[in-house]
């Protein structure tokens, strides 16, 4: 909850008047200044709040209490008052006539950059009030519903007075919002350290996999585990993408920057050089172009992978981000043959300098590189169970390939890489097809 020296440094950060002042320790000290009724299509409810301690009004229950959910959660507002004190509004009436009325807003919200009072409506109420009374609620060329005496009042204060609309409310996320909210209880029960290095395991080396995959896949951890590590943001999830009862459509990442990576690469319809395949070296001391700059690959392990960027600086990325960087087609193999200085040679020869001098070490194995074939698909498309998409026949027929270094003694073929492909698809997927 917001503390008495909370408030006093955001009055001075924002640099608010006595007056100002005056007002807002009113409104926080002072109850609901009334009990919101049902009306004709309303239906009031009540809201047990953590974040302010007390329980918190809406006057309907598909606009209101939307708006307290969203503020309950929301990280930049600090503190929410339901009813509070009334503000006179002065306006002209649509006879033309000067008007004074007493107002009781929804709420005061207090924000991290901001306060002031808002007011909740749904967009066929605002419509007809705005026929009613033009002068005082307006809609703006740019979709926004602004109210002007509100905004007067506000105004010398320093706070805003805002109009929200039903047309503002994102349902899919409530909904989602809603469900989650029982596992942000404080009487949740904490995930056991197996169960959430299990669950990011899984996330991390099958991104984009669906919720239902992930609950079937779970072992050590339990589906209450799996939806309490989804609320606490320790894995990630779109909560506006899909609602979370619909198991197959729901995507589930490791964490947000992997999501939008692959967030990034699906959306696109086409990938440049798509008629012709890529040459990807993944082993130590392949030169790489990442959005641009060159980088060198130091070492790629069962979850990351360190590239060694043109300053000379060694930078680890997911193996899941890695390939959707390679999907997105920022990450490309270089096209020229590195020189004799480059950084690419200098690892590959103090890697052969390395402690192994046998027929095992990297020179050796190097001496068998082999190119592996272009993966030629005869679907019309490819529909991945992970990612939902369908790959077109263009994109299925050029492939990233992938050189693998092996030893010739060994009675099955090695691989540099832990993922059991040959190469990555079009859309930066590993490819189990080519072995």
């Amino acid at each position: 909850m917001l503390t008495e020296n909370d408030v006093a440094v955001l009055c001075l950060r924002l640099n608010l008047a006595p007056q100002a002042q005056a007002v807002l320790s009113t409104i926080q000290s002072s109850p609901p200044s009334r009990r919101v009724g049902s009306g004709g299509k309303n239906v009031p409810v009540t809201y047990t709040s953590r974040k302010m301690g007390v329980t918190i009004q809406a006057e309907s229950y598909k606009n209101e209490l939307a708006g307290v959910y969203e503020m309950e959660h929301d990280p930049t507002v600090l503190a929410f008052y339901d009813q509070p004190p009334p503000i006179k509004l002065q306006y002209q009436a649509k006879s033309g006539r000067m008007v004074g009325v007493l107002h009781t807003p929804d709420y005061f919200v207090i924000r991290a950059d901001a306060l002031g009072w808002e007011e909740w409506k749904t967009e066929e109420d605002l419509v007809r009030l705005a026929e009613k009374m033009p002068h005082r609620y307006v809609h703006a060329e740019d979709g926004t519903w602004h109210c002007p005496p509100g905004e007067q009042v506000a105004a010398p204060l320093g706070f805003y007075y805002r109009v929200r609309s039903s047309c503002d409310i994102h349902w899919v996320f409530q909904r989602n919002l809603r469900f989650l909210s029982y596992y942000l209880r404080t009487d949740t029960p904490s995930v056991k350290e197996a169960a959430k290095e299990e669950a990011i395991a899984l996330t991390a080396s099958h991104p984009g996999i669906t919720l239902a995959e992930l609950l079937q896949r779970r072992d050590r951890a339990t589906s209450d585990d799996i939806y309490t590590l989804l609320a606490t943001e320790q894995i990630y999830v779109d909560v506006y993408a899909a609602p979370l009862a619909e198991l197959e459509q729901v995507h589930v990442f490791c964490d947000e920057q992997t999501a939008r990576a692959w967030a990034t690469a699906l959306a696109q319809d086409t990938f440049s050089d798509r008629s012709r395949p890529h040459t990807l070296l993944i082993e130590p001391g392949a030169s790489v172009v990442w959005d641009g700059k060159p980088c060198t690959v130091l070492y790629q392990g069962q979850t990351t992978t360190t590239l060694l960027t043109e300053d000379r600086r060694p930078l680890e990325v997911s193996n899941s981000h890695f390939q959707a960087l390679v999907a997105q087609g920022k990450l490309v193999g270089q096209a020229s043959t590195p020189e004799r200085g480059s950084l690419s040679v200098q690892v590959r020869e103090r890697k052969s300098r390395g402690p192994c001098r046998g027929k095992s070490s990297l020179r050796h194995h190097s001496a068998g590189l082999r190119r592996t074939r272009t993966c030629r698909h005869d679907d019309p498309g490819t529909n991945d169970p992970i990612l939902g998409s369908s790959i077109p026949r263009s994109g299925a027929n050029t492939r990233l390939r992938v050189r693998r270094p092996f030893a010739k003694a060994a009675s099955k073929r090695q691989s540099s890489s832990p993922y059991p492909g040959t190469c990555y698809d079009s859309a930066g997927r590993v490819c189990g097809t080519c072995i």
